[in-house]
């Protein structure tokens, strides 16, 4: 946002403040004076307001003394002041709910589990009372609620805040994000697994840009660049799973298409590769997975067969993207660690056999073994980026 009037300086100086704050272990006003480029008045006023609000304290500064003698004063984020709550319902049958905080720490986390619900609204109804079930049981103060952050495995459509092409079909086309803002009655946000987990690796690892690889039930790719998620119009890019480079000669259940990338690069094309049938992974499956991956595990021939033969099919599908985006780091996630390991080598040499400049540095590959983590973090950053405290 380019700030345009008095109103916009102030609100972006409040934000970079508070994100200065919440990135430090501690920091004076001169020092923040200095790192934002900001007059030390402006800091000080800024300051002295959010330390009104409670949103920072101050602490003795051990480091820094005057010269008379006496010990500067610190602030630090109060991290129980403000909350954010997180929601994934990536998975049919399983809504897990986590309490965050503004550092980035999950405090608590519930899980709430239903069956054979197949209705929208019957739905938002369930997802109204769990949240209300978790702030009664951690006793939250919903004054303290600076909004609600949700995972979901599809796309969110940025112009009619619908949900598409989602893994639970009840929430496909249907105004998910609106449904829940008025049934909580607080501001939420929704985006999907990928993006979000490539916000939190952001915001924790500091990468400007990265390719985020996710391989689940589906396919999916999280992109940034300069800071900022690749979106595309309406959302709907990046989107990877219908790149043609497929082998299996069965048709992609999502848009009936051969070859597509998702077909094999995911738990039921591994599964079908490993079992040579089709078949399509849901959660009644997961002993074939399990079993898979033991098979890997023990290096019996036919699993690694379809771990390397994979490998190189996600390996061309990289490389075509770290030539358009000439990622900083490429993170893997989703699979099982022992696949990461298997796959690895294959995927960096395709990767950096195909790099445009022969000279710029190899790409690593870096494996999450957190992602049910990063996406709950995920969701709460997006909630915070969009937070501007009155004060």
């Amino acid at each position: 946002m380019i700030p345009d009037d008095v109103t916009d300086i102030r609100d972006k100086n409040v934000k970079n403040i508070i994100q200065a704050i919440r990135n430090s272990e501690s920091v004076t006003k001169r020092e923040l004076e200095q790192k934002l480029n900001l007059s030390f008045a402006t800091v000080s006023n800024i300051c002295n307001s959010l330390l009104s609000m409670g949103l920072v304290k101050l602490i003795e500064d051990t480091i820094v003394k005057r010269s008379i003698g006496r010990t500067s004063k610190a602030l630090v984020l109060n991290t129980s002041r403000f909350w954010i709550i997180a929601l994934n319902l990536q998975k049919f049958g399983i809504l897990e709910i986590a309490l965050i905080n503004l550092h980035r720490e999950i405090i608590n986390e519930s899980v709430y589990e239903y069956a054979d619900m197949r209705d929208f609204n019957e739905f938002v109804d369930f997802c109204t009372s769990s949240y209300q079930s978790f702030i009664d049981a951690y006793k939250i103060d919903t004054k303290n609620i600076i909004g609600v952050g949700v995972v979901v495995s599809g796309i969110h459509d940025d112009v009619t805040h619908h949900t598409v092409a989602s893994e639970i079909s009840f929430l496909e086309n249907q105004p998910l994000r609106d449904s829940l803002r008025k049934a909580f009655g607080t501001t939420v946000f929704v985006d999907n697994d990928v993006n979000l987990c490539t916000l939190a690796l952001h915001n924790i690892d500091n990468y400007e840009n990265m390719l985020y690889l996710y391989i689940g039930e589906g396919t999916g790719v999280g992109v940034m660049q300069n800071g900022n998620i690749v979106r595309g119009e309406r959302g709907y890019s990046p989107e990877i799973c219908h790149m043609p480079l497929g082998t299996l000669d069965t048709p992609c259940p999502l848009c009936g298409s051969q070859a597509c990338l998702q077909t094999d690069i995911s738990y039921s094309g591994f599964l079908s590769k490993y079992y040579s049938r089709r078949i399509s992974f849901n959660q009644t499956q997961q002993n074939l997975w399990l079993n898979f991956v033991q098979a890997v595990k023990a290096g019996e021939t036919r699993a690694l067969k379809v771990c390397e033969e994979n490998a190189h099919i996600l390996g061309n599908a990289t490389s075509i993207l770290a030539n358009l985006f000439a990622p900083q780091q490429i993170v893997l996630g989703g699979c099982d660690e022992v696949l990461f390991k298997v796959m690895l080598p294959i995927i960096l040499n395709q990767v950096n056999h195909r790099k445009v400049v022969s000279s710029k540095p190899n790409y690593s590959l870096l494996y999450d073994p957190f992602v049910k983590r990063n996406t709950l973090l995920g969701a709460a950053e997006l909630v915070y980026v969009h937070w501007y405290p009155t004060i």
